[in-house]
Order: structure tokens, then sequence, then C-alpha cells
């Protein structure tokens, strides 16, 4: 048998023995997509701030947690991180924080346990609604 033989079987094989794409996120992609710390996709996971589901793994057929895409995009959608609002300020955090706290706007997850700061994108809007920003 040629090589290409061999090698176009190998590729066939793979196609056969591999499941179906679960079409969720892993831990890791929510922390890159996120832009946070592992313990903190970790925890929004274990604290369901993010609604996870176990599915088979289509390479190993290992059970592995997931996070539906439409869940992350609906996370994304209410939350910002105070990293991720300050940096689209263009202002360190900590000032970023006192002017939330001076408007009233409060984290809406406790970030001891979770790990890092969270507010309701709504709440920032308003808060940057009376200050003029």
């Amino acid at each position: 048998m040629s090589y290409y033989k061999r090698n176009l079987s190998q590729s066939i094989k793979r196609t056969l023995v591999r499941g179906t794409d679960h079409g969720g996120l892993t831990g890791q992609a929510i922390t890159d997509r996120l832009r946070v710390a592992d313990r903190v996709s970790a925890a929004l996971i274990k604290y369901r701030h993010l609604r996870s589901i176990t599915v088979v793994n289509p390479i190993n057929r290992c059970p592995t947690v997931v996070v539906p895409l439409r869940e992350v995009e609906r996370f994304e959608r209410e939350f910002v991180s105070l990293f991720a609002l300050a940096k689209l300020r263009g202002r360190h955090f900590m000032a970023v924080k006192k002017e939330l706290q001076h408007a009233g706007v409060k984290p809406v997850f406790n970030p001891r346990k979770i790990g890092a700061t969270f507010y309701r994108r709504a709440g920032v809007l308003r808060a940057e609604c009376l200050n003029g920003d």
C-alpha cells in the first residue's frame, strides 16, 4: 500500500471514528473569550452564572463540561468585567471602580467567590448617562 493510500485511509478512519461537534465552549475557550483567569471561568461555571452541560468529547469520547455558545453570548451581553471596562475607557481599573461606587453601581457577583468583579452592562450605562461620560 502506498503512503498516499495509507494516509488517506487514516484520515477517512478518523472522520468515521470521531463524534459530532458539541458546539459548546470548554473552560479554556471561555477563559480566552472573556479574557479572565482560569479560576474565574471555573467559578462562573461552579456558581452557575454560566450554565454548563456535560457532553461526550467528539475525539476521546470522555464526558466533558462545556458551556453552550448562546449562554456565553448572553453573559457577554449582560455583564462586563471591571478590567474590560477599564480597558475600554483607557483608565486604571481602580479609578473606574471608584467612579462606579460613587454612582451607586455594585458588582453583580461576589468578587471574593468569583475572583473578578463583574457589573451589569445596563447599570454601567445608566451610571455613564448620569455622569455625562
